[in-house]
């Protein structure tokens, strides 16, 4: 999987959104987000049911210039989760 590198929380918002929608496509799932922010807690919005499974997101937030430590930090993210 790709690393991918955002700026505003538009970006995220519509990158997180965009690997969720992959990752059930992969599962043969269908997407329960619809159009409802990918940042707001799911199960409190009645979309999950809190202990069902679910995937996994590798986030590594920055802050400056990225180096190769955020590299590392981002290779890891990727190999750990689903997403």
């Amino acid at each position: 999987m790709p690393i991918t590198v955002v700026h505003t929380k538009a970006e995220l918002r519509a990158e997180i959104a965009r690997l969720l929608g992959e990752h059930a496509a992969r599962r043969g799932g269908g997407d329960s987000l619809g159009l409802v922010d990918p940042l707001a807690p799911r199960a409190s919005l009645g979309l999950v049911d809190p202990l069902a499974p679910r995937a996994s997101l590798g986030l590594v937030p920055t802050m400056g210039a990225l180096h190769h430590g955020h590299r590392l930090l981002a290779e890891a993210a990727v190999a750990e989760n689903d997403v």
